[in-house]
């Protein structure tokens, strides 16, 4: 979504030095913007967050497209489809939307943002150069893009998986000793 947080104005670079190298490079970024609440000017239809610089800063790197409102099984395609995930977030807690992309079979690219370094099927990265020549390297070699793809698929069906999570907390709840006046967290 479009919040300054998600590091937007990184991606469009990123994908402007991919673009000079190879010139069939493109990007999206799909996300909605929100109501802007300051001074309560959302419910004059007043977009919030970092919608319209995004808007405006494609324009110099045609490369990119920026959609909203885009139905969620087309978001999931779109993951599919894609080569490459970046995320450019400069915070993060548990970004879902990188294990999406492992769920997809889509290998990643990330800042070391929340628990990112956590997961299989993709590569952190420090810096915006780093995270171009990461991104070039994966998109110039298939069999690596595949290789990611695998481990980050396996990854969340082994651990990502309802029926797995839901066994890891009842095994938590059966076994933790809980005190008279004790919150679970």
């Amino acid at each position: 979504n479009h919040s300054p947080v998600k590091g937007h104005a990184s991606y469009l670079r990123v994908l402007k030095d991919l673009a000079r190298r190879d010139p069939r490079i493109r990007g999206t970024i799909v996300g909605n913007s929100h109501p802007a609440e300051r001074w309560r000017m959302g419910r004059l239809g007043i977009q919030g967050g970092c919608w319209y610089r995004c808007r405006s800063a494609v324009r110099n790197v045609p490369v990119v497209t920026v959609r909203r409102s885009v139905p969620r099984r087309d978001v999931i395609s779109a993951l599919q489809e894609a080569d490459v995930f970046l995320l450019t977030s400069s915070w993060e807690a548990s970004p879902l939307v990188v294990l999406e992309a492992m769920a997809a079979g889509t290998p990643w690219v990330s800042f070391d943002v929340g628990c990112v370094a956590q997961h299989a099927g993709g590569v952190v990265v420090r810096t915006i150069a780093e995270m171009t020549d990461v991104a070039h390297d994966l998109l110039s070699d298939a069999a690596r893009r595949t290789e990611l793809g695998v481990r980050g698929r396996a990854a969340v069906e082994q651990h990502h998986q309802w029926d797995v999570i839901v066994g890891c907390y009842e095994q938590l709840l059966l076994h933790r000793t809980v005190a008279p006046g004790d919150a679970l967290a």
